[in-house]
């Protein structure tokens, strides 16, 4: 007997790993969203990039462009660019903001 409410991911709702989910138990970005998110910029996959970070809140934006490297972070500025949600710069430290609208 099957289930019939179970269905299989489609390929535009791909299958969420634990492991890939942007952020921890604490509400944090984990350690492993970060590293894929600064490969895919290294990678020129701006698509992706977009695609990772489409649901993060401006406050976990923030977060994610104060733990890039300078030029990491003005490549995330501008690979989702207007996109990005307008609250993120409220939340960034004042020499993130510095980097970002320089």
């Amino acid at each position: 007997m099957t289930d019939s409410t179970m269905t299989a991911p489609t390929p535009d709702e791909p299958e969420v790993d634990a492991a890939d989910a942007p952020l921890d138990e604490r509400g944090s970005l984990t350690a492993e969203f970060v590293k894929k998110v600064r490969e895919q910029i290294d990678s020129g996959e701006d698509e992706a990039v977009r695609q990772l970070t489409a649901e993060l809140k401006a406050a976990d934006v923030a977060d994610l462009i104060e733990q890039l490297g300078e030029e990491q972070a003005k490549a995330f500025v501008a690979i989702v660019g207007s996109d990005l949600p307008s609250a993120t710069l409220s939340e960034l430290e004042d020499a993130a903001r510095d980097v970002v609208i320089a």
